[in-house]
């Protein structure tokens, strides 16, 4: 055989590997946070129903807390977590994290709106006259629900009965003077319940951990830990988690954004 047949040989060889192999089709994953298409919509059929078993193929415990999206590549599911490594101090009483929504309307009376506004003691306060209308207005909502044309009625009826100090546009109320503040400060400060960025409770050491995951299976293929850091501020406490970024996967690379702990890249092998 000479060298010509040779290489042939090889090429048609290597031409075959890739046919049975085939890479996976950018179009066939979902290698960034909206997807493949930047639109946030999966092509295919989804079933209609879910439950804790219904159309369910698998379920496994990711340690720690994550809200980032996970991007899939091929068969392989990749995605992020931050895990304490030491207890998170108990907070005081009565300063638990926030309801979803509070007041009027909400999953809870005395939950606290932004800037530590509690429409509930509020709506308490009013007049009577003043609480009916104050009423008819939320139909049940809470005030961060209404629109700004009713947010601006809502703040028109406190004024006028608390003269603009404590209802929404006073001081500590939303769009007041210390609503700016108790949204981008929490309560407590650095360190404490709602530290800067929105109150993710005492901040302790945590492990910047990176997934992956066989999609068929649930089986963990490799895990990672990019850093190993003490976080110097919080995170939104309904939305937010100190592993909220999503990964990336470009050219054969995994990249993975921590904020301030740091940007790492991995071959999608873990290395």
């Amino acid at each position: 055989m000479n060298l010509r047949s040779t290489l042939l040989s090889v090429s048609l060889l290597a031409a075959g590997s890739s046919l049975l192999w085939p890479a996976p089709n950018i179009k066939d994953s979902w290698h960034q946070w909206r997807g493949p298409n930047n639109n946030g919509v999966a092509v295919g059929d989804a079933p209609l129903h879910f439950s804790g078993i219904e159309n369910v193929k698998w379920r496994i415990k990711i340690p720690g807390k994550g809200n980032s999206t996970p991007v899939i590549w091929g068969d392989t599911i990749y995605l992020t977590t931050a895990v304490p490594t030491e207890a998170i101090p108990e907070e005081p009483a009565g300063e638990g994290p926030p309801a979803e929504r509070g007041g009027p309307g909400g999953s809870r009376p005395g939950a606290r709106g932004p800037g530590g506004f509690d429409p509930a003691q509020m709506m308490a306060r009013l007049p009577e006259d003043k609480r009916k209308e104050a009423e008819a207005l939320l139909k049940g909502r809470s005030p961060q629900d209404l629109n700004d044309e009713e947010r601006g009625k809502f703040r028109e009826i406190m004024q006028s009965a608390f003269g603009g100090r404590g209802g929404p546009g006073g001081p500590g109320g939303p769009g007041g003077p210390g609503a700016e503040r108790g949204e981008r400060r929490g309560r407590g400060g650095p360190g404490g319940r709602g530290g800067p960025g929105g109150g993710a409770g005492p901040l302790v050491n945590h492990k910047f951990v990176v997934m992956a995951i066989d999609r068929n299976s649930g089986k963990v293929l490799w895990e990672r830990t990019a850093a190993e850091q003490t976080p110097h501020e919080g995170y939104h406490r309904q939305y937010g988690s100190f592993a909220s970024n999503s990964p990336l996967i470009d050219d054969g690379m995994l990249y993975v954004n921590f904020g301030s702990r740091g940007l790492y890249a991995y071959d999608l092998d873990g290395t």
